[in-house]
């Protein structure tokens, strides 16, 4: 669902997505009608909904609150932030990548039930002060009331040990110091996760079927999990792959070089149609390259086009290119790489530092293909365009994948 900007905390861009109106709407609604009528019977429609308002204002604070815990920890671990992004369910925080060690990752899973219970102490503390003052129930007092009740509900909720919560970070942290295998961590949380969303769901359809009408949040919220649950299985399991695999192992040799000069159709001619799978350089006047063509980008061209189109107009300049060592592992690449579209990586190595061949997305894609739900590899299909589906992939910013390994969701 789009969201919308509404400012930055700190430097931290802070969204806001449509549904927040409708959870907003919905917290006041149950205020006004349910929560303060209960404890303060004399108390007028309009009072209950003017409480019922701010109360659902602070308690969107709370919720900001809990994700800038999540920000403030990764930032002392040096972990990159993005946006914090409030949404109907709640709220989740960008981390622009992983957590170091499992300490950092527990610091920061953690980080934000904290907050939600630190709160829960300071309303139930200004909630007794305030009835020592009053000495009698009034919409103020049950307002902090029920502000200290949620915040308690969100930080014990929020630390069940299930990714994508917050206790499944700190699960997988536990995990990961224990067995040394951060991934594979994940993957255990993550298929807790998937247990947990799905049971949920199930219980929420129940409820409906019973004729409790509130068993649709839970089917929600359960849907929600068991959808990030799968995201994150998916997540660890490909970034393991990438870290098992060396760049030698996925690299090509340079095909046939092209000039500045040539249109794609003569390239195709001069080359004699070795292009699949290779990375071309591209030449000027002399034997350095000045730029790099993939076959992906000859295959964006409609055939009409390529008695006119320039090699020039479509290929990555050589200054847009990343760098890598045949003996690093893809996970570091694709972390540098990442950004650049389409990925395109000159390998070198390291022993004679010379080049030795290139790295474009073609070559990872196998690679990016996402498991099945419990974390176990898919019959892979056949990628060289001859036949088979197209393989469901994970993006290559694997690391920035909402309720993914980068993200945390209340």
């Amino acid at each position: 669902m789009a969201s919308i900007r509404v400012g930055r905390i700190a430097g931290t861009p802070v969204n806001v997505d449509w549904g927040l109106a409708a959870a907003s709407a919905l917290f006041t609604v149950a205020l006004a009608f349910r929560v303060l009528p209960d404890a303060v019977p004399e108390s007028t429609t309009t009072q209950r909904l003017m409480t019922g308002v701010l109360t659902s204002l602070v308690f969107l604070l709370c919720v900001l609150a809990h994700e800038f815990g999540h920000v403030v920890a990764a930032r002392r671990h040096d972990v990159g932030t993005g946006s914090v992004t409030l949404t109907l369910l709640g709220g989740y925080a960008q981390l622009e990548d992983l957590a170091p060690t499992p300490r950092a990752e527990f610091a920061i899973g953690v980080a934000g039930a904290a907050v939600n219970l630190v709160l829960a102490a300071v309303f139930a503390a200004t909630a007794l002060l305030y009835f020592s003052v009053e000495g009698a129930a009034t919409l103020a007092l049950a307002a902090l009331s029920w502000l200290t009740a949620v915040n308690i509900l969100l930080g014990v909720l929020n630390l069940v040990p299930a990714l994508p919560l917050d206790g499944g970070r700190v699960l997988s942290a536990m995990l990961w110091w224990r067995t040394g295998r951060r991934d594979e961590a994940r993957v255990t949380a993550g298929r807790i996760g998937l247990v947990v969303g799905v049971g949920a769901v199930g219980a929420g359809i129940v409820a409906v079927v019973l004729g409790r009408w509130d068993g649709l949040l839970g089917l929600i919220i359960g849907w929600f999990i068991a959808r990030g649950a799968v995201v994150e299985i998916g997540a660890a399991t490909v970034r393991s792959r990438l870290i098992a695999t060396r760049v030698r192992e996925r690299m090509a040799p340079f095909g046939p070089s092209a000039r500045t000069s040539w249109t794609v159709a003569e390239f195709l001619a001069r080359s004699d149609g070795r292009v699949r799978d290779l990375v071309h350089p591209v030449v000027r006047w002399s034997v350095d390259p000045v730029g790099y063509l993939l076959p992906a980008q000859i295959d964006d061209i409609p055939v009409p086009e390529q008695a006119w189109t320039e090699v020039s107009a479509i290929m990555i300049p050589v200054d847009e290119v990343e760098r890598a060592w045949t003996t690093e592992c893809l996970d570091d690449t694709l972390r540098r790489g990442w950004r650049r579209t389409p990925l395109m990586v000159v390998v070198h190595d390291p022993a004679t530092r010379r080049v030795v061949g290139g790295l474009s997305s073609h070559h990872v894609k196998e690679l990016l293909v996402a498991p099945d739900f419990w974390g176990r590899d898919r019959d892979r299909p056949d990628d060289d365009g001859r036949g088979g589906k197209n393989p469901t992939l994970v993006p290559v910013e694997h690391h920035v994948i909402p309720t993914s390994t980068a993200t945390d969701r209340q």
